[in-house]
């Protein structure tokens, strides 16, 4: 498959006149079909739910030509839209069925989607071919009403031989079958996708074409495949090339290598002519030596083209392709028995984040201005690596990252079948083919450094599964390739599940690779996270092996919603699979604002959802921190990056590729030098000793005798605490290092918030390195309340509290008791009716435990008092379930006019939340309970 962005001298007169008019024995002539209009149909009585499906190579002679149910001849009166590539189903007509809720608004079926080409007389005699980035999933490819091609392999390059169809000099008919069987809109590609008695492996749900298409034209000598191969000295690559002769004898000729900075092709930095002898088919290797070359990394992302022309001796053969790629190396090594990653021989530690390769409108495919702004997003954030997971990745976002300088790492997507599933040959056959032609396309982006073959796989590999393997680091072997992501924590150091292979390196390694998906339940940050140097979450003494902590935070935020509906006010129709939802999602946040109150102190939609998002960033900030404090573990990649549907609102970017939160606060935490103040408890009381260990993140080699001065301040910079400390930094590799441990601060007496700050300066007094951390103190004892009250509680913990606090004892609450000013309502039995007729007379009930309850039991009848919707269980923080606090008395002391975050741990501590749906008419909330 070769994509034609490298032909480009030819685009201005291929797209004016929109056909071929250059002599036979002339370079390769390619046209991009994909801006040309192309009519949509939806074929919905055409059968396809019984059908045989046919795994590659297909036989096309063999094939049933399915013809549109409406007629060839009828068919463009048939057109619903007309749209260009790439496009899908979903996009257009997502909700047409008048169902847009959740995943009802998805369609199944047959679409048609056809385009006409004219084609100049003078190509003829050459071989002309239709090249497809991807469909879904089916594609029955007919030109000229005679089926030339068919695929079912979904989202991935195929090619379709048209020489003997296309008619040179006419306008001919280029028509795609789409059938979209099945699908999922999430994040679940483990089970096998039905289609009628077939299994399929999991695909994404968007029918259609998501990829351009192009036609392309060559001598019957041409290139079919240029691959660039990386080699440990950086300067030096293999550019591979698999070229076919359909002469029928040998073909003598010479190869020309050219190798220029991309978009400076008039700079060549390398070049030298082979003369070769092409049989049917081979491979030509041209080692290239590029002294003058600058290197690609994640800060400079220089990239280089590969150019290659071939010209037969007898000059009637002649043929360009071109391949972009950047010099670079990405390994493991070793240091003091630590395996590391590398990039260009120096260790890379990988901030990074699982994608679904989900995007807005048309669901599969981004948009060149989406592809740039999620590297944008990436490199603003402080990411070096995104990771596509459970989903192929897409040409133009692996482009973009190539450009940014961005990391990646990838899997095709369904390949896996569980062991206790129905193992079929069409299953396996399609899975591997996926994941084959998904390193053949890939394998020259300086960006891509890691294949994985598929998630969560809970089974050890079966001989298909280590086949694959095999002839994927044959096809590849300068990249690393896993076997699976996820591994439970308790399974032995070496295990076949732990399958890899290094660059390079053809030994099938049982051990030397830990990817554990490690998904939390509290929806922000804890005290409990860091508990002192040897105790803290994802601390790791694993130095034997790569630690590749995955699947972290999975905490639910909602989109930026203000952005999404401005972005739709720009752009208009189409709206795509989300485009109405989240629409709605805003007016009804908007709605809530003016009608609880909260416009007061969140004046737009945006700074309320950014409250949200912050508490996120600032837990995946912390936690990042521990990681690299500890100076073993090699990746902490955060769940995740971009939204589903209905699930997994959990993205550090919306499906917009939007910070949901401010950007700067999980930047800090991705420097390469700061000194981490490191806490082991941020909420206490007032008066309180707090005890700080301090570290040094450092990868910008600093080393040797230092100072280190702790301070605390208070009240606006009051000064309360400053001690000095001598440290020596290690440097080089040593990118976490504690310097010193145990610092107690005594804070004084007062409420609020407290800094400490750590400053490290050189022998001369120059300031380094620096960083802080901050202390909630509360106090409470202020507060008073009346002690004309009461208390229904079994447990007696209420009656303590409110004892220790204020001195007050608490009598039980009976149908007797005096008249009271509140009643504080726990575990225990009560009379329903007997509260309620204290409340009538001016007494305020205060409902710690079950609330539920005692709302379901005044919701109606005689002690009707609110309108009670029922109970909400957020097992799983992806839901999105936080807390908003608004302003009021009854926060005093505490942060308002924010979402709960670490300040308010104790709320998300336990993980499942409960959140209670009422409508008060008339009543502003105190704090609002927010979930997708």
């Amino acid at each position: 498959m070769k994509f034609p962005f490298i032909f480009r001298r030819f685009w201005i007169l291929l797209f004016l006149i929109a056909s071929f008019t250059h002599s036979v024995y002339a370079d390769r002539l390619v046209l991009d079909l994909s801006e040309r209009d192309w009519g949509l149909y939806r074929d919905f009585t055409a059968e396809w739910m019984n059908d045989d499906i046919y795994p590659p190579p297909v036989d096309i002679a063999k094939l049933p030509a399915n013809s549109p149910t409406c007629g060839w001849d009828n068919l463009k009166n048939n057109f619903e839209k007309i749209v260009h590539l790439p496009a899908t189903v979903e996009e257009y007509f997502w909700g047409d069925n008048t169902n847009d809720e959740g995943i009802a608004g998805d369609w199944r079926g047959v679409s048609w989607w056809v385009t006409t080409v004219d084609i100049s007389p003078e190509i003829r005699g050459k071989e002309i071919f239709l090249d497809f980035e991807s469909v879904h999933l089916r594609a029955e490819v007919f030109v000229n009403r005679v089926l030339a091609g068919y695929d079912v392999v979904g989202h991935t390059p195929f090619e379709v031989d048209i020489t003997g169809v296309i008619r040179p000099g006419e306008k001919n008919e280029i028509a795609v079958r789409v059938t979209d069987p099945n699908g999922y809109f999430t994040y679940n590609d483990l089970l096998g996708m039905r289609w009628g008695k077939n299994i399929l492996p999991r695909n994404r749900g968007f029918g259609g074409i998501p990829g351009r298409v192009f036609l392309r034209a060559v001598d019957r000598v041409y290139m079919e495949d240029i691959y660039v191969r990386n080699k440990p000295s950086i300067k030096d690559v293999d550019v591979i090339v698999q070229v076919k002769n359909l002469l029928g004898p040998a073909c003598l000729g010479t190869f020309t290598v050219r190798v220029y900075p991309w978009n400076h092709k008039e700079t060549v930095i390398w070049e030298k002519s082979f003369k070769r002898k092409i049989e049917s088919e081979s491979e030509q290797v041209f080692e290239v030596k590029a002294n003058k070359a600058e290197i690609w990394d994640i800060d400079h992302p220089n990239l280089y083209v590969a150019e290659v022309s071939f010209k037969s001796d007898d000059g009637k053969m002649y043929d360009t392709s071109t391949r972009r790629f950047g010099f670079r190396w990405f390994d493991i090594g070793q240091k003091n028995g630590d395996q590391r990653f590398y990039l260009n021989g120096r260790r890379m530690v990988l901030i990074n984040a699982y994608s679904w390769s989900l995007w807005p409108v048309n669901g599969a495919y981004p948009t060149r201005e989406m592809a740039e702004k999620e590297t944008a997003a990436a490199k603003k954030l402080g990411y070096n690596t995104i990771s596509v997971h459970t989903a192929i990745p897409y040409p133009l976002a692996m482009d973009a990252a190539d450009e940014a300088g961005l990391l990646y790492y990838e899997e095709p997507g369904g390949y896996y079948r569980r062991n206790n599933e129905e193992k079929t040959v069409l299953r396996s056959k399609l899975s591997s083919e996926k994941f084959l032609r998904m390193v053949k396309r890939d394998r020259s982006h300086p960006s891509l450094i890691i294949y994985n073959m598929g998630w969560n796989y809970y089974d050890k590999p079966e001989d298909d599964n280590i086949q694959d393997m095999k002839t994927a680091h044959e096809m590849d072997p300068a990249r690393i390739i896993t076997f699976r992501q996820g591994i439970q924590r308790n399974i032995p150091k070496t295990d076949p599940r732990k399958l890899f292979m290094k660059p390079n390196d053809f030994t099938e390694y049982h051990t030397g690779f830990f990817e554990e998906c490690i998904s939390i339940g509290s929806q922000g940050y804890l005290d409990s996270y860091y508990k002192n140097p040897h105790d803290y979450y994802l601390h790791s003494d694993n130095a034997g092996e790569i630690v590749f902590w995955g699947e972290d935070g999975n905490i639910g935020v909602p989109p930026r919603l203000q952005s999404i509906k401005e972005y739709y006010d720009k752009k208009g129709e189409p709206y795509g699979w989300q485009g109405r939802h989240n629409i709605e999602w805003f007016h009804a946040y908007d709605t809530f604002l003016d009608t609880s109150g909260f416009r007061a102190f969140f004046p737009n939609v945006d700074s309320l959802t950014v409250s949200l998002g912050n508490v996120k960033y600032y837990h995946h900030g912390r936690i990042l921190e521990n990681v690299r404090i500890g100076n073993i573990a090699d990746t902490y990649t955060i769940i995740g990056w971009g939204a589903s549907q209905l699930y997994n609102h959990n993205g550090m970017v919306d499906l917009y590729r939007n910070p949901v939160g401010a950007p700067g606060l999980f930047a800090y935490y991705c420097r390469p030098l700061y000194i981490a103040v490191k806490l082991r408890n941020k909420v206490v009381p007032a008066g309180y000793t707090v005890a700080a260990d301090l570290y040094i993140i450092n990868e910008a080699d600093i080393k040797g005798a230092h100072t280190l001065t702790v301070t605390l301040e208070h009240n606006g910079g009051k000064k309360d605490f400053s001690k000095a400390y001598k440290v020596i930094i290690k440097g080089g590799e040593e990118y976490g290092q504690l310097l010193v441990d145990n610092v107690t601060i005594n804070l004084d007496g007062s409420p609020g918030y407290y800094t400490v700050k750590a400053e490290l300066r050189d022998p001369k007094g120059a300031l380094i390195a620096s960083g802080n951390d901050h202390v909630f103190a509360g106090d409470f004892s202020d507060i008073k309340i009346s002690p004309k009250g009461a208390v229904i509680d079994t447990t007696g913990s209420i009656r303590k509290i409110v004892n220790n606090i204020w001195g007050i004892t608490l009598p039980d609450f009976t149908s007797k008791s005096p008249d009271l000013k509140y009643i504080v309502i726990g575990r225990g039995s009560y009379s329903t009716s007997d509260v309620m007729d204290r409340v009538a007379n001016g007494a305020t009930a205060v409902v710690i435990d079950q609330a539920d309850k005692f709302a379901e039991l005044i919701k109606d009848g005689f002690d009707e008092a609110l309108d009670y919707r029922g109970r909400y269980e957020i097992k799983e923080a992806a839901f999105g379930g936080n807390f908003i606090a608004g302003k009021h008395d009854l926060l005093k002391g505490l942060p308002q006019a924010q979402a709960f975050n670490w300040e308010y741990q104790i709320f998300y501590m336990y993980g499942n939340q409960n959140l209670y749906a009422l409508r008060l008419p008339g009543v502003k909330p105190v704090i609002a309970a927010v979930s997708d």
